[in-house]
């Protein structure tokens, strides 16, 4: 049998060789992502006849393109075997002579996952994965097992069934990819992490992350890769040539900035307006509710400009268990019990659509004595007053997030532009950003200071030789 050449550089090695089941393997730009790919499907058809590889991109011209042509592709690199007749190229499938198929599949919208639940998936890589929602990675990975009839040799049983997903920054993907691998992952100096168990509501598999650097890559010049990468507006040029995951690629709000918007907490004035806004939904994966409070601050005594939003409470019900719309309204009013009360409550979504014949959810809330306003929904205006806020003047914001909830800001971060409208973006976890959206739409407007609550300095002040001769004049003459 003639010897194919499937040399990786040693990050690539690592990868292939590692013993986690779950791999995320990315970053930076040439860093070698699809290269792995294609070597690690050979390779382990190889080794493992009857093996089945399915090897996904989001778009069909991506995968003829990236695999199946050019001088690295795999009809280059299996060229001797094809001739020898030991592999087949059908279409977008490869077969091998001792039983082991590599299936190329794309997965362009979020329903076509269920186009797929049926092949076992002995080995699943899911490229440019950054590319796919949460939702579909989960299920595609719910698609990852292996058979007991698959006689598998000793030495690679504990390392199927087996997941491989390459990324960088950005995408629809990018806070999943960077909560559950970036983050959550330790690594050493050169960018690998420990190899972690997951619970079983994570997949239960064994999960390792393989920081992808472009110096990595032997062949790539980097000198060269760099220059073209710095052509790139200086967000993306950086996200791509660092693998920094706090840039987000193709960033709807590019104008978040964590040093600006995420402030340290402080106690709210009690004569400050405070509002609320909420994006109406249930909880869970699919449509869970954001709501959040807010004050506006009067400018005085603060670094905080006159008429500033600043977000200092969110609730989000992503991931929570369902709920009912009359616990979120007692749980509503518990968070703001011994504080000033919102002034206006804004609120999206259809809460004030009829379901049947029953009460709607605007309804359902007022029952409960938290009484909303419709708030407006329209969606390029309110980009704009979010926009200008973020922006502010003189480099100083309109509108701020207290520290801890980083991970809300995250969301309204990560959100992508639409493929389809360039003046809106992907409605991919969009509630956060959905419910300030509404209060920035509000036009909230600024309390002033009661004059019961002057500064100490003011209350305190001691009167000067005038004012105390004034005092005793008018006491002389019965004013007083």
């Amino acid at each position: 049998m003639t010897a194919l050449d499937l040399s990786l550089h040693k990050k690539q090695g690592l990868a292939l060789l590692s013993e986690a089941t779950e791999i995320g393997y990315g970053g930076a730009a040439g860093g070698g992502k699809s290269h792995l790919g294609r070597v690690s499907a050979i390779f382990f058809c190889v080794s493992v006849p009857g093996l089945q590889v399915y090897l996904f991109r989001r778009q069909s011209n991506e995968l003829v393109k990236n695999h199946m042509e050019g001088p690295t592709s795999f009809p280059a690199m299996l060229h001797t075997w094809v001739k020898a007749g030991f592999a087949r190229i059908v279409k977008n499938e490869i077969r091998f002579w001792n039983g082991s198929k590599i299936f190329l599949c794309h997965c362009q919208h979020e329903k076509d996952v269920f186009n797929w639940l049926g092949p076992e998936m002995h080995y699943l890589i899911i490229e440019q994965a950054e590319q796919f929602t949460p939702f579909m990675l989960k299920m595609l990975r719910g698609r990852n097992r292996i058979p007991e009839a698959l006689e598998m040799p000793e030495q690679y049983k504990k390392l199927f069934p087996r997941v491989l997903y390459t990324f960088n920054p950005g995408g629809v993907g990018h806070a999943y990819f960077k909560a559950k691998f970036v983050k959550a992952l330790k690594r050493d100096k050169s960018g690998v992490s420990e190899i972690v168990e997951q619970p079983d509501e994570e997949g239960g598999k064994l999960r390792q992350f393989i920081q992808a650097k472009l110096d990595d890559n032997p062949s790539v010049n980097p000198v060269e890769y760099r220059k073209t990468l710095r052509g790139l507006p200086p967000r993306m040029a950086k996200a791509l040539e660092e693998g920094d995951f706090d840039q987000v690629v193709g960033a709807f709000f590019p104008e978040i900035d964590r040093t600006k918007h995420l402030i340290k907490p402080f106690r709210i004035p009690d004569h400050w307006t405070r509002l609320m806004s909420m994006d109406w939904g249930a909880c869970g994966e699919g449509d869970p509710f954001s709501i959040g409070w807010w004050a506006v601050s009067d400018g005085v005594n603060t670094i905080y400009p006159r008429n500033s939003l600043i977000g200092y409470r969110t609730w989000y019900g992503a991931g929570l268990p369902k709920v009912t719309a009359s616990q979120v309204a007692q749980g509503i009013l518990k968070r703001e019990l011994n504080e000033p009360a919102p002034i206006v409550r804004v609120a999206g979504g259809d809460i004030e659509d009829k379901r049947g014949h029953g009460p709607s959810i605007f309804e359902i809330f007022a029952e409960e004595d938290v009484h909303f306003a419709r708030a407006d929904r329209r969606r390029q205006p309110g980009h704009v007053q979010m926009r200008e806020r973020l922006v502010g003047k003189n480099d100083i914001p309109g509108i701020y997030w207290f520290e801890q909830y980083e991970d809300i800001l995250e969301t309204i971060m990560n959100l992508q532009h639409d493929l389809h409208d360039p003046n809106d973006c992907t409605q991919n976890d969009d509630h956060n950003a959905e419910q300030t959206r509404y209060i920035c739409m509000a036009r909230p407007y600024t309390s002033d200071m009661p004059a019961t609550e002057l500064p100490i300095e003011q209350q305190f002040r001691m009167p000067t030789l005038d004012e105390l001769w004034k005092i005793t004049e008018e006491n002389r003459r019965g004013r007083i």
